[in-house]
């Protein structure tokens, strides 16, 4: 059998040891959750059970490393949260492991995230494989694979020492072995194993485990308990002997070393030596170990048997010796310490007289070295004749298949030279049979003796109860079929448990098939060993279990115990021995200490056969439960129960919504949260649920019943208890409960933690049943009332239910028709829906004057039909929803005041002069108006201007200015220099703002002064708005004292636009810095309220005022601020160059300037950008710089597709002839570079044709940017 065949048919069998023996499925369980927790014992990682604590890879990452001493390669999610990044981490750690050469077999990472008990067992076992036993013990050349393996390594360590082992299991009962085994590699530490008593079992096994763990490092995998067992786990004993080869002794330790013992002198090298003389030698001990003083042992044999031999100490750990030799012949001086041999220990001596030895001259015959007719337990014979060999003795020694001597028997005639031997082989195999004469091998030695079988064993088959299980005293039977095998004698031998032999009763049918029957008589463990034509059978012998009358077999275990509870929490565990007879009950348990529990464990009572007892931890950790019945375990005993630590009770929420009440026949629910009470998981229940009453189900850790107010359980119409249903959060500690009343009256949520109520528990509900809609009263303005509803007016209604039904009510106010369920899941009382006339929802505010009655006010802003809507819970309408009110226009045009020039007395309109109206609407209302004048030529004059931000603020009428105008136009003043208005090309320039409490500032934001250098300031309140400033009929602005501001230069000053927003036209239309009106939400364009002189209006915020005395809202949905940047250059017709104030450019020289203009009528370029004279050469400004243009009619332009256009609009091209587009970031504005040149798609600068004077070449140059 080649190596890979061996480990696979290892592998094989413990595949099918894992999958069919479920009763060792615990004891592998433990052993190999130790063995993680001992190579993790280096790292943040322990577990505590294999079947989940694998389950999101991590710490399988991490055994992995470990037992590799490598990274595993590869990237895993350190916080894995869903499924998905579990098995992917699993997966990691399979690939590694087929890098390893580990293959796996039936098992893949959705096997390990789901808990697959047996399958995880066997993962763990190839990985003690890989890395702890295939690492451990020296190849046997694949005979047997690693079982063999061990079995051999154990027995070259204990031979020495006078001991075999021939398996894994029983020979390892009572503790001997261990023991012998520790004491070989470590002479000295259980010297007296061979004193053992085998009925002291545990104690051996405990002291040789706990030698090992103390001297060696060797940790105890294994429970005593499980050596013990007669059915002893070979797997979990496999891990635990794996750690013997590499385990060293710790400086220290109480023993010796037989290794530093040195033997000398002719009685040991045989140099000299004589017969008749005095053979002496020496033994120096002295750096073997103070615990080996005389302890030292000298044994010699010699042609005739033993020798006699002096032994002297000599005070320092050396002795001196001596034999006197008589007999021609071999003699053998075995030495030991602590009858362990010291090294090359037995020596061999050869001491002749002058007759001459020929060992070629020897004969032997005789089946024992042919094995012809020789079969395991037969003798076998062979003979030596030396007499014409001259001097000397025989010496033989027989090997079997395992390399291990055998007993002989010898009858040695040395006057007639002939010696008999005998030997008896134990198995089929090959032996070795070695004979040396007069110390000398004869030529044919080693003699090569096969004994093979003579039937075919693996035919054979065997059935019945006396196999396994059977009772003391009575008549238990078993069959062995032998047909199709082959003839050979059947041999039973049944050990009782006191070792002695019982003699069974065997039938032979005549058709190849035995019936044996035998009766136990005592109660323990029997070993049963069957052999056919001298070959064993495969699993003989047979370990059976025989009880006393009253049968653990029978017994039965159960309880909320055994699955876990929580610290303080007290389990029950139910023994039922019913069916078991008569026997003694006895419960154990072993605490995370591994030592014995003294409390928490009570019997409560037993009734007919059935035990309860209840247990109460105190520590949080692994327990072990051991259930006796008649001194033998019962089914699945012992038991692993896992501890969780207490929940903090106080801790522990109970949360409902009181604004939404529980409902008839509508799911209600509340949440218990116990996330901040202690560890996760949290197991919830209810009162009714059957599993709460199961005992092999774990016990809830919240129970939570619904009871009335007597304190019973609230039943259902078919008078079981309600069901609730439960849902809880994984892991968090947080469920939630769904229950459906079905009768309106006080309920109470009652929420315990081990019988005991958490904070507000009981806690009282009262179920309501749904309103009646028919009762709901609604009345107030616009609907029960002759007061008509007038935009921008409050209209208040009130909705009434005290006659529709018991228990407060709850309003839900949607924005779309029809009922709907909030975030609780919990539906509202009514939902009213408030829908304005242009198909809007509507903002309300809502004030409760008692439980059932709530007042509810809104503001319409636009006429129209406005379309109120209440339904209730179950879908009905108030009576005459949906409401449809009509909301009136609020204007009153009687209330308007007229007065100006021509309307007052003393206010006579002169020719070819202005005139001014005034109208007074404050008290009219906010709605558009108009005015109209007419002439000689009845040629009516229109000005239509909408009234101020403020309703009703005093308008003034005939001041309007356009797009374009010049001085001298008759509609109105023209801009001047420095003044506030508008450039040629039509669009505003920024002038002075209001500031704070009056004062007036520049589009700098500086205050402007007056003659007196002191800060100006304006009087406010104009047109009853107190943020407005006032003006006389000039439009120039008012001080506190009534009389008009003068500034700095001698002139009146007026108001202008504010640095924080965009800038206005003559009728309120609001321009970007682009020039470009700004458009609202609507696509049409904005307008603000406008001052006596055209100028807009604007709150203490900065924000811009529209007509209506409201913000200014833009397409983001945002309030409108002034525009704090300027607009560029204005080019006048003939070249002219003004500031954004209106004022002339000056040149260094303080002249005005004017640039070239070609025949489009456009400002010349160069090819640096820069704007240049009539004379063709760059223009410098007043501060020695060349100017060049910027945003404004002179600066480029980027439409919202990217295209650049010129100041008229019309697309730039760039050198290739092709139109440029620029690169948009994600607010819309175009893409610059670190130099602040626009860029293209492809980031680069985008290059524009320039002229050249006197050239028709085109070069490249940057744009500007905007």
């Amino acid at each position: 059998m080649s190596q890979d065949d061996a480990h696979a048919q290892e592998e094989d069998f413990i595949a099918q040891r894992i999958a069919e023996d479920q009763g060792w499925v615990r004891v592998q369980t433990r052993t190999f959750t130790r063995w993680v927790n001992e190579n993790l014992k280096t790292t943040e990682h322990q577990i505590e059970n294999l079947d989940s604590d694998f389950g999101d890879g991590l710490k399988l990452v991490g055994l992995l490393q470990q037992l590799a001493g490598k990274s595993i390669g590869a990237r895993v999610t350190k916080k894995p949260r869903i499924r998905a990044q579990k098995l992917e981490n699993v997966k990691i750690c399979f690939d590694f492991m087929n890098r390893e050469g580990i293959e796996m077999v039936n098992i893949d990472n959705q096997d390990v995230a789901d808990g697959n008990m047996k399958l995880i067992l066997g993962m763990v076992w190839h990985l003690i494989l890989h890395y702890q036993i295939a690492t451990g013990f020296e190849d046997d050349g694949g005979k047997g694979g690693p079982k063999n393996r061990i079995i051999k390594w154990v027995n070259s360590k204990i031979n020495p020492w006078g001991k075999n082992i021939g398996n894994l299991g029983s020979d390892w009962n009572n503790g001997q072995i261990l023991a012998c085994l520790v004491n070989a590699l470590a002479p000295g530490l259980v010297p007296d194993f061979n004193e053992m008593k085998p009925e002291e079992a545990r104690d051996n096994i405990d002291r040789a485990m706990e030698m090992a763990k103390e001297w060696m490092d060797i940790p105890r995998v294994m429970e005593p308990e499980d050596m013990m067992d007669p059915n002893v786990d070979e797997l979990s004993m496999m891990t635990y002997l794996s750690y013997f080869p590499n385990a060293k002794v710790k400086e220290g330790a109480p023993c010796v070393n037989p290794g530093r013992v040195i033997a000398r002198g002719p009685g040991i090298t045989g140099v000299g030596l004589k017969l008749g003389k005095l053979a002496e030698f020496e033994i120096d001990a002295s750096k073997a170990g103070e615990n080996g003083r005389d302890k030292i042992k000298v044994e010699v044999v010699g042609p005739e048997g033993p020798v006699k031999v002096d032994l002297t100490s000599n005070g320092d750990l050396t002795y001196s010796g001596a034999y006197y030799p008589e007999d021609d012949g071999e003699y053998t001086i075995k030495v030991t310490l602590l009858n362990c041999p010291i090294p090359k220990s037995p020596f061999k001596v050869g001491i002749y007289g002058s007759q001459k030895t020929d060992p070629n001259k020897v004969k032997v015959f005789g089946p024992g070295v042919t094995g012809e007719g020789i079969l395991p337990g037969d003798p076998a014979p062979f003979t030596i004749d030396y007499k014409e060999a001259g001097r000397g003795q025989p010496k033989v020694e027989v090997f079997g298949p395992d390399h291990q001597p055998l007993n002989i028997v010898e009858d040695n005639d040395k006057k007639e030279g002939i010696c008999k031997v005998e030997y008896q082989p134990g198995v089929f195999g090959e032996y070795t049979v070695t004979i040396k004469y007069g110390g000398l091998p004869l030529p044919n030695s080693p003699y090569k003796v096969n004994i093979k079988p003579t039937v075919d064993i693996g035919k054979v088959k065997t059935e019945g109860p006396g196999l396994s299980r059977c009772k003391v005293d009575e008549p238990t039977w078993f069959k062995v079929h032998t047909a199709g095998a082959g003839k050979g004698d059947l041999n039973i031998k049944i050990l009782q448990t006191d070792g002695t032999e019982l003699e069974p009763t065997i039938t032979d049918d005549g058709r190849g098939t035995f019936n044996v029957e035998y009766t136990p008589k005592m109660v323990g463990s029997y070993r049963v060993t069957i052999t056919y034509g001298r070959c064993k059978l495969p699993k003989s012998p047979f370990n059976v279990t025989v009880v006393p009358p009253g049968d653990a077999g029978e017994v039965i275990v159960n309880g909320d115990a055994l699955h876990g509870i929580r610290v303080g929490m007290t389990g029950r565990l139910f023994v039922d021995a019913s069916k078991a007879g008569k026997g003694d009950l006895k419960v154990t348990i072993i605490g995370p200490d591994n030592k014995p529990l003294t409390t928490g464990l009570e019997l409560i009572k037993t009734v007919d056969g059935v035990s309860e007892y209840g247990f109460t931890p105190e520590v949080p950790g692994p327990h072990v439960i051991s259930v006796y019945f008649s001194g033998a375990p019962v089914p699945g005993s012992p038991f692993d129960v896992t501890v969780k630590p207490s929940l903090d009770i106080e801790r522990i929420k109970l949360i409902v919504d009181r604004e939404n009440p529980p409902r008839i026949n509508k799911p209600y629910k509340f949440t218990v949260d116990c996330s901040e009470a202690g560890p996760a998981p949290v197991l919830f229940g209810f009162l009714g649920d059957e599993e709460n009453d199961n005992p092999d189900k774990p016990r809830k850790d919240i129970l939570v019943t619904v009871i009335d107010e007597r304190g019973n359980p609230i039943k259902d119409k078919k008078g079981k208890v309600i069901t609730i249903d439960v849902k809880e959060l994984k892991s968090s500690g947080i469920a939630h409960f769904t229950f459906t009343p079905e009768k309106e009256e006080p309920i109470y949520l009652k929420v315990q933690y081990d019988g005991k109520d958490v904070p507000k528990s009981p806690l009282k509900v009262n179920v309501n049943s749904f309103i009646d809609m028919t009762k709901v009263r609604v009345y107030g303005d616009g609907i029960t009332t002759d007061k008509p509803v007038r935009a921008n007016k409050p209209m208040t209604f009130v909705i009434d239910a005290t006659n529709a039904g018991a228990g407060p009510i709850s309003l839900d106010f949607l924005s779309k028709l029809g009922f709907t369920i909030g975030k609780d899941n919990v539906p509202k009382d009514m939902k009213v829906t408030i829908i304005g006339p242009n198909g809007e929802p509507m903002k309300c505010d809502v004030k409760k004057r008692t439980d059932k009655i709530f007042e509810i006010t809104i503001l319409p802003e636009l006429v129209g039909q406005l379309n109120i809507d209440i339904i209730g819970a179950d879908g009905t309408h108030a009576p005459r929803s949906p409401l449809k009110i009509n909301v009136k226009p609020s204007v009153d045009a009687s209330k308007i005041v007229i007065g100006g020039d021509g309307i007052e007395k003393d206010k006579v309109p002169r020719k070819d002069k202005l005139c001014a109206l005034t109208v007074d609407a404050q008290k009219a209302g906010n709605a558009p108006f108009s005015i109209s004048v007419n002439g000689k030529d009845k040629t009516p004059e229109t000005s239509k201007k909408p009234t101020s931000g403020k309703p009703g603020a005093p308008q003034k009428a005939g001041t309007g200015l356009k797009p374009g105008d010049k001085p001298g136009d008759e509609e109105g003043p023209a801009p001047g220099a420095g003044k506030p208005g508008f450039g040629p090309d039509g669009k505003p320039t920024p002038g002075t703002f209001i500031a704070h409490h009056g004062t007036i500032k520049d589009d700098k934001n500086r205050p402007i002064k007056g003659k007196d250098g002191k800060p100006l300031k304006c009087a406010l309140g104009d047109g009853g708005n107190p943020n407005a400033p006032k003006t006389d009929d000039k439009g120039n602005l008012l001080g506190p004292d009534g009389k008009p501001l003068v500034g700095s230069d001698g002139h009146p000053v007026k108001p202008g636009t504010g640095p924080d927003g965009p800038t206005t036209g003559p009728d309120g239309t609001l321009f970007g810095s682009d020039g470009k009106p700004l458009l609202g939400k609507d696509g049409t364009p904005l307008k603000a309220g406008q001052m006596h002189d055209g100028k807009p209006l604007c709150n203490n915020e900065g924000e811009l005022l529209g007509p209506d005395g409201k913000p200014v809202i833009g397409p983001d949905g945002e309030p409108l601020k002034a525009n704090k940047e300027p607009l560029g250059l204005s080019v006048q017709p003939d070249g002219s160059l003004l500031t954004p104030s209106g004022k002339p450019l000056c040149g260094p020289d303080g002249n005005p300037l004017k640039c070239g203009l070609d025949g489009d009528k456009k400002p010349v370029i160069d090819e640096k950008g820069a704007l240049c004279g009539p004379d063709g050469k760059p223009l410098v400004g007043p501060d020695g710089k060349c100017i060049k243009p910027g945003a404004g009619s002179l600066g480029p332009n980027v439409k919202p597709d990217g295209t650049v256009t010129d100041a008229s609009g019309r697309p730039l091209k760039g050198k290739d002839g092709k139109p440029l587009k620029a690169a948009l970031g994600s607010c819309g504005k175009p893409k610059v570079n670190d130099n602040g040149d626009i860029v293209g798609p492809d980031g680069k600068p985008l290059l524009l044709p320039v002229k050249k004077e006197k050239s028709t070449d085109c070069d490249s140059a940057l744009i500007p940017l905007l």
